[in-house]
């Protein structure tokens, strides 16, 4: 169930014995696309993950506590961003736009809260049906300062950078621009819809 504001998310328990177990958002991305290729249903298949975005944002617990009664099991929502009438599935992340971040027009979505080190997303949540984005074109001033404090989530709010929390929306550039997936560079695009699938995988670490 998404999760709702000031309710618990997940609860106790130790991951099913032959649940797979990955180490980073594009394993975890290319699991769901086999599964839903095979078309299971959202939210029928568990996961141990040990490393990656996703990993970080739930508070990168130790991989020794996974097979224990002290993991946590929690309710994951997974997106879909469809290019030329595919669906690329990711779990943590997307960014559309060329060269470093910001500075030509990039658009960061966000279901995880991390890029690595960096909070990109600090407001998002990967169990809330929404995905947070980021969007617009910062100057080389700005881009210096911003990278200062993408560690802490403090670069937003910005008033070169328009944030929204979506559960659903298209992303158009006036060119097509390169798209990155959990870290997996899938091309080049000028519209990509984009859709959340809340609760589409539950996740044990």
């Amino acid at each position: 169930m998404t999760i709702r504001p000031g309710a618990d998310w997940g609860h106790h328990g130790a991951l099913p014995p032959n649940a797979p177990v990955v180490g980073s958002d594009a394993e975890v991305a290319g699991l769901v696309a086999e599964w839903a290729a095979a078309g299971r249903p959202p939210g029928g298949v568990t996961i141990g993950v040990l490393a990656g975005d996703l990993h970080r944002t739930i508070g990168a617990p130790p991989a020794d506590r996974m097979t224990t009664p002290r993991a946590m099991v929690l309710p994951c929502d997974v997106a879909v961003a469809t290019i030329d009438g595919v669906d690329h599935w990711f779990v943590a992340h997307m960014v559309a736009g060329d060269g470093p971040w910001f500075r030509g027009h990039t658009s960061v979505v966000m279901n995880a809260a991390f890029i690595g080190p960096a909070n990109l997303g600090p407001k998002a949540h990967p169990g809330d049906g929404r995905l947070d984005i980021t969007t617009g074109t910062l100057s080389w001033r700005d881009r210096r300062a911003a990278r200062a404090r993408y560690g802490s989530g403090t670069h937003l709010p910005h008033p070169g950078l328009i944030t929204s929390r979506v559960a659903s929306t298209e992303l158009t550039f006036d060119r097509p621009v390169a798209v990155v997936l959990d870290g997996v560079s899938i091309g080049r695009a000028r519209t990509i819809g984009i859709q959340v699938v809340p609760d589409a995988l539950t996740v044990v670490a």
